[in-house]
């Protein structure tokens, strides 16, 4: 069960905490960015360590990442702030979503443990900590870490991974619109799971089009994968390729990934699609040859 209770004394809000053997409920404490530095910072049972920096949510909103530790329980945790100034209608949207962002149960979506509000100091979320003592690993970091780019086997797995927690997001009614390889996080087992999903719809509004947004999700996993696979976005046209060269099973699934008009319906047709053979990278037009000649 998921419920919004108002705080006794300076508008704070309560959120329900789920875990797997109990529900209990945590205040949400003031959170300065002061506060945050010190040393025994905390948020309800969780002692925030140190910053693990920003989160990009879109074009506008920011979150800010912490490591933290369960003052009981002596388990990793992150734990982010918002800072978005409270609204009813931000409050309004939480109400109404915040029960979906809790219940999502897959896999490849980062588990939401917490998910509270201050009227002063916004949203804030407490996760699971997926890394290392290394920290976290995104897949950006990982295709850098590999020279660039990922091997075509290694980016089916990581695309089929990302789908599959898109697939469970639109499944329920949700989808997130500002996805991204820096959100997206790779475990200690090797999966890849999406951060903060679908958080970006307490900010968007009702105004926002959810057939566009999840049209959004699917343009946002193919730009992801041609990332993975050629190291570099893709341009305005695509997949860039020589015109009399044959295609293979990667352009064609990326020509439909990256079509903003008649791409793929769903998460689940990009995925029974995903091609299984290596790829090359896009061949270079004689004219970027020539000036990659005369630069030596």
């Amino acid at each position: 069960m998921w419920r919004w209770v108002e705080g006794l004394s300076g508008g704070v809000l309560l959120g329900v905490v789920r875990y797997s053997a109990m529900t209990t409920v945590v205040q949400a404490r003031t959170l300065t960015s002061a506060a945050l530095h010190e040393l025994h910072a905390r948020w309800g049972p969780y002692q925030l360590l140190r910053h693990g920096g920003e989160v990009v949510l879109g074009n506008w909103w920011r979150a800010q990442r912490y490591y933290a530790m369960h003052e009981t329980r002596s388990s990793s945790h992150m734990v982010y702030t918002l800072g978005h100034r409270y609204d009813r209608g931000l409050r309004r949207r939480a109400e109404e979503s915040g029960h979906r962002l809790v219940a999502m149960e897959n896999g490849h979506l980062l588990k939401y443990e917490v998910l509270g509000m201050c009227e002063k100091r916004g949203c804030c979320v407490a996760s699971p900590y997926t890394g290392d003592q290394t920290g976290l690993l995104t897949l950006r970091r990982l295709r850098e870490m590999k020279g660039g780019n990922l091997p075509a086997l290694e980016v089916r797995r990581a695309v089929e991974h990302l789908l599959g927690g898109v697939k469970a997001m639109h499944s329920v009614g949700l989808s997130d619109g500002a996805l991204s390889l820096d959100r997206a996080l790779v475990d200690r087992r090797g999966s890849v799971v999406i951060e903060l999903p679908a958080l970006p719809l307490l900010f968007n509004g009702p105004e926002h089009d959810q057939h566009e947004m999840r049209r959004a999700d699917l343009l946002a996993v193919g730009r992801m994968t041609y990332e993975l696979l050629y190291g570099r976005e893709p341009g305005p046209r695509g997949v860039e390729r020589v015109s009399s060269a044959p295609q293979s099973a990667w352009d064609l699934w990326l020509a439909s990934a990256l079509d903003a008009c008649e791409g793929f319906a769903s998460a689940q047709e990009a995925i029974e699609l995903l091609p299984t053979e290596p790829v090359e990278a896009p061949s270079k037009s004689v004219v970027r040859q020539l000036i990659d000649w005369i630069r030596g």
